[in-house]
């Protein structure tokens, strides 16, 4: 999950995932948060081996996602 993180923030910083400087911006926000959600879910995973790592990672890459977008959209007023 790391690396798929690492991937989306470097493409839509250099701009070939998304032309749009606002898309990338929120790409950029949701790789942030879907690097945080997968440290937290290996946490979970190392002090119980139930824990679910995709539920953790996709709340908090969609927390991230929802922030950009909020940012992007409050800058544009």
């Amino acid at each position: 999950m790391f690396a798929l993180s690492l991937f989306l923030f470097v493409q839509s910083s250099f701009g070939s995932l998304a032309p749009v400087p606002e898309v990338a911006f929120a790409l950029q926000v949701a790789s942030v948060g879907a690097a945080i959600g997968a440290a937290v879910a290996l946490r979970a995973r190392r002090r119980d081996a139930d824990a679910d790592a995709w539920r953790i990672t996709t709340a908090w890459a969609t927390l991230g996602l929802i922030i950009g977008a909020g940012i992007v959209a409050i800058l544009a007023l």
